[in-house]
């Protein structure tokens, strides 16, 4: 038997029917961690005093103890009178007296009546676990039926008295075997008085027919007298009842007492050292459920009353938890029926199924804890609602409000409530973050959304989806109103309303999301969303869905669960097919997440103000390669520093307010001469000390620590001096605070216009993407990285940038052909950034475009730390634009001194000349891996094309070298691994004949134990049974001995009687 479990109950009573999951299961055992905090700080401030109950001419150990008057030493111990073995009887009446009183003997009615009142008496139980041998809980239980006269239907009480007495004495004072110390006496009230339960009434709205609750039948038992009328009370009667005598055989003393929970119950004889043991009314296990309205129907009331032993540390759980839950209910923070429902989870539960039950409860705090959490800093930090659908935030919340209305209806506990309400507010504020009210020329209200949102293709899809939707969605909402307002009961039509779209929000709640998958699919992507908090909100979801297989509940509620699953189910569909990644700013502006947010490093000094984001501003193209490892997507040629330069690794905007400092010394060039050419001259002036008035002056000098004279020219002088020296002191500081100033509002002005740009050309990819079905496509392979190994496309410029953008990490394509497509020197920055990022292409064709000297260094650039491409084709491209300018060239020949994997390189008619066939020799000469260089038809000079072939068939003897010497290497390889491999075989065979030579060993071993244990066995049974044979013969002896000495005495006898 559990420490919370009840003792059986003989009567065989069901077990209360279980409330829904939610109703039910989560405000009780949120209660018990809420409340147990509530209580320890209630205890720790405010102690409660000790009830104190009178006694029978016995006193407190803790008084009796420290009384003058007591003739027991100070340090005398208190020894339990009840002895472990010893026997007492138990006796039981029931009248409507509230404390018994034995009648005397010579009255002959009362004792009869007295004895009528005795409903049971059970002699010789034993003081120990198990009082009752017969059960295997030891459980005694005593099953009767109180009559119902007019004392109860008047409202009159009935008391059960307990009597505990010791073999061998009487519970009579009169009685001459009466010993105070031995007799237990307690009295248990068994009616109560309660107001009558609220009758729900509820009809059919179209046929005005009434009925009551089904919570609520067992009021048709109780007449119609005593439940009209506000504050009216009526009898109820408790049906069974335990009866508890704690086992304790503590010692207890002045410096040891006992318990408070103990010693209010305890009756001490002090004089003795004894104490008795506590009788323990047991009524932990009574629900209000179970107590019966006592009416003239009823003609008698059945009455359950059980008996067993206590172990002390369940007598304390008992008595704490039922103090517990009456310090809760005092408090508000619960009710009895809260209360009840707990004892009765505890009641009908498997223990193993309760303890999972906590666990998993309070995951599901953490989790919804969690999930708030998450969504309210993704939607905080949110900037941009591209990509998210702004009806399903609107319809979510007005299920939310659907949903707490219902609940509110039910009258559900205030902690469901809350949390309900929690979720509804946070989603009223989505809505203010997503949707702006302003006024037309009419003054008319107008609702629309954000600009970034109204300018996206989102919005248009969020249309379309929403569009085709109602088609279904009305049609539902109409028939479930009908439906249930044709076919159920309601308590009104508020309710009607509530319970129909609350019954459809639970039946095809799921619908809301399909605008949101429509979205995803449309954008194929799915990094706008807040992961975090929908993986907390699934994990509720499947803890719902656990207790749905095992908690009863309305079918409605476990559909709810389970329609909840496919919806994640699709999302993590679309996950899978359109991935993120989480290292790098995805196309909707959203940064990667740094574990130490602190690693950053923060370009704007002085002390931020709370809750601003230390933030790191880069605006150069110095440091363009540091910025492009935090960022995807560069700023286009040409333009002043973009947010891609004024972002810090987390993706979020520097905090530009005025108490912060811009470090401009991190700032390119270019960006500090485009700040100081806004810092005006600093033309300001010192005061006039002249202007000013005698006392003025005399001020001013003293608040300087100066003396005044008291002569208004010399004072003015001398201040004036003071004026020019402060002036001068400050130049610098009123320089810099223009500095600040232009370096602001030049920051700010950046941001705005690279963020723009970026609007600009999300609308410009989503367009292009439109137009060419093949992009489309080989944007789903890229993104879910299962593109084939070799691709030729026709592409535009803006193809190519979202191309480039997606291949930039895919790791499945190792050739690329964007020959004969127009690409022009916008479009290096993209393969720049393609050749920076991918570590897989090894073939890039870019033959026919038109890529010029930018685009050249931009690829050069790149290469320089590219480890993967091999072959690079620039064919027919003006790579010197008609021989202008030869940068390109010079940032192509610097790249082949770093680039260690280039192979072959062709610029076939590129238009070199022999300026660009000049720097090309120059530069080769530093290199030793590339193996083939194409620059036909570029008019070089003789003697470099000689020095290029020269250089070239030297790299050609080295790579075949190094491809020897790999080859050798791998061989090498190979053969030690094979060896490694034949020595592994070897081990393993060695140990595997080890542990059967072992494994033998053991078996020969127990083989000679077992012939051993059985050799001792049988010699054991021989000596046994010779044992046997000699005491049978020995018995046999002794009875032939003694018959023959009967014999002899019998034959002596007769001889005697013939003398």
């Amino acid at each position: 038997m559990t420490d919370a479990a009840p003792p059986p109950d003989a009567g065989g009573d069901a077990a209360p029917a279980q409330e829904s999951f939610m109703d039910r299961l989560w405000p009780m055992l949120r209660m018990l961690c809420f409340y147990y905090a509530i209580t320890s700080g209630m205890n720790l401030f405010m102690p409660q005093k000790q009830q104190q109950r009178p006694r029978d001419s016995v006193s407190d150990p803790q008084v009796a103890a420290t009384t003058s008057n007591a003739k027991t030493r100070p340090l005398q111990l208190l020894e339990n009178n009840f002895h472990l073995g010893d026997l007492f009887n138990l006796r039981v009446y029931v009248n409507s007296q509230e404390q018994f009183t034995f009648a005397p003997d010579e009255d002959t009615a009362a004792v009869e009546k007295e004895q009528e009142q005795l409903r049971w008496y059970q002699d010789a139980l034993t003081y120990d676990a198990t009082p009752n041998p017969e059960r295997e809980d030891g459980v005694w239980i005593q099953e009767m039926n109180v009559s119902v006269d007019e004392h109860l239907l008047s409202n009159g009480s009935v008391y059960a008295h307990v009597f505990l007495t010791k073999e061998g004495y009487s519970p009579n004072p009169t009685d001459s075997s009466y010993d105070n110390i031995n007799s237990i006496y307690r009295t248990l009230e068994l009616t109560v008085f309660r107001p009558p339960p609220k009758i729900v009434k509820k009809r059919n709205l179209l046929e005005s027919q009434v009925e009551e609750e089904e919570e609520q039948k067992e009021v048709e038992t109780v007449e119609d007298g005593q439940v009209d009328g506000e504050g009216t009370y009526i009898s109820m009667w408790k049906p069974a009842f335990y009866v508890n005598v704690v086992l304790d055989h503590s010692q207890y003393s002045v410096r040891q007492p006992p318990p408070p929970f103990v010693s209010t119950e305890m009756d001490v004889d002090q004089e003795a050292g004894l104490y008795k043991p506590v009788l323990f009314m047991n009524e932990f296990w009574m629900l209000e459920e179970q107590l019966i309205p006592v009416n003239d129907t009823l003609t008698a009331l059945p009455l359950q009353i059980s008996f067993y032993t206590l172990p002390m540390y369940k007598y304390a759980l008992y008595t704490q938890m039922e103090q517990n839950f009456k310090n809760q209910e005092a408090t508000g923070t619960s009710s009895k029926r809260d209360t009840d429902n707990m004892k009765s989870m505890f009641i009908e539960t498997n223990p193993y199924l309760l303890a999972v039950t906590m666990v998993v409860s309070l995951l599901h705090s953490l989790f919804d804890f969690l999930a708030f959490k998450n969504d309210v800093s993704f939607w905080k930090n949110q900037k941009s609602l591209v990509g998210l659908s702004l009806r399903t935030i609107v319809l979510n919340t007005f299920f939310q409000l659907v949903i707490f209305l219902y609940l509110m209806d039910n009258d559900t506990s205030w902690l469901i409530l809350v949390q309900s309400g929690i979720a509804l507010l946070i989603d009223i504020w989505k809505i203010k973050k997503a949707v702006v009210f302003s006024r037309d020329a009419d003054n008319k209200l107008v609702v629309s959304g954000v600009e970034s949102y109204e300018d996206s293709p989102t919005a248009e899809h969020d249309r379309v989806a929403v569009a085709h939707l109602s088609y279904v969605l009305y049609p539902l909402i109409i028939g479930q109103a009908a439906y249930t307002l044709t076919y159920g009961v309601h308590k009104g039509w508020y309710s009607w309303v509530v319970s129909s779209l609350t019954s459809f929000v639970y039946a095809f709640g799921f619908i809301m999301m399909t605008p949101q998958l429509y979205i995803n699919y449309k954008l194929k992507s799915v990094a706008h969303l807040p992961w975090r908090a929908m993986v907390y909100k699934s994990l509720n979801t499947f803890i719902d869905d656990l207790f749905a297989f095992v908690i009863k509940m309305p079918w409605m509620h476990r559909l709810s669960c389970f329609r909840d699953d496919l919806i994640f189910f699709i999302y993590l569909y679309q996950r899978w097919k359109y991935p993120v990644d989480v290292k790098r700013t995805n196309e909707f502006g959203q940064g990667p997440i740094e574990e130490d947010e602190g690693a950053a490093a923060n370009a704007i000094e002085g002390a931020p103000k709370a809750g601003h984001v230390e933030s790191e501003v880069v605006a150069s193209e110095d440091v363009a390669a540091a910025v492009n490892e935090t960022e995807d997507i560069p700023p286009p040629p040409s333009t002043p520093p973009s947010t891609e330069y004024m972002m810090s690794k987390r993706g979020k905007e520097p905090a530009l307010d005025d108490d912060a400092d811009i470090d401009i010394s991190r700032l390119s060039a270019v960006d500090r001469d485009a700040i100081m050419a806004r810092v005006t001259p600093d033309d300001s002036t010192p005061p006039d000390a002249f202007a000013l008035a005698q006392n003025e002056i005399r001020r001013e000098m003293i608040d300087r620590g100066i003396q005044p004279k008291g002569f208004y020219n010399d004072d003015a002088a001398r201040l004036q001096e003071e004026f020019n020296r402060e002036h001068a002191a400050e130049k610098d500081s009123r320089v810099q605070q223009k500095v600040q100033f232009a370096a602001k509002s030049y920051l700010r002005e950046t941001v705005h216009r690279r963020r723009l740009e970026r609007e600009k050309e999300v609308r410009e990819e989503v367009e292009e993407i439109a137009k060419n079905p093949q992009l489309e496509v080989w944007l789903g392979l890229a993104k879910a990285d299962e593109t084939p190994k070799h691709a030729d496309l026709r592409v535009s410029s803006i193809g190519a940038r979202a191309l480039c953008k997606t291949l930039a990490f895919t790791h499945s394509l190792r050739s690329l052909n964007l020959s004969r497509n127009a690409l022009d020197d916008a479009t290096g920055k993209w393969l720049a950034l393609l050749l920076k990022r991918n570590t897989s292409l090894r073939r890039l064709e870019l033959e026919s475009n038109c890529l010029g000297p930018l685009a050249v260094k931009d690829l050069s650039e790149a290469l320089s730390s590219n480890e993967s491409l091999e072959y690079l084709n620039l064919e027919s491209n003006p790579l010197t634009d008609d021989e202008k300018d030869f940068s390109g060239v010079a940032a192509l020949g610097n790249m082949l001194t770093k680039n260690k994997t280039l192979r072959t390189l062709n610029l076939w008619r590129t238009r070199l000349g022999s300026e660009g066939g000049k720097q090309l020799a120059l530069y080769i000469a530093r290199n030793s891996s590339l193996v083939c260089l194409d620059v036909g038809n570029n008019r070089i000079a003789t003697s470099d094309a000689v020095s290029l072939d020269v250089q070239l068939k030297k790299n050609r003897v080295l790579f075949e070298e190094q491809q020897l010497q790999q080859l050798k290497y791998r061989e090498a390889q190979w053969r030690a691994a094979d060896k490694e491999r034949e020595r592994q075989d070897n081990l393993a065979k060695r140990q595997e004949d080890e542990e059967w030579m072992e494994k033998r060993k053991l078996e020969r071993e127990q083989d000679r134990t077992f012939l051993e244990e059985e050799r001792k066995r049988l010699l054991k049974v021989e000596e046994d049974r010779l044992r046997q044979v000699a005491a049978r013969k020995a018995a046999e002896f002794a009875a032939k001995a003694e018959m023959e000495k009967k014999k002899k005495k019998k034959k002596a006898g007769g001889k005697k009687k013939k003398k």
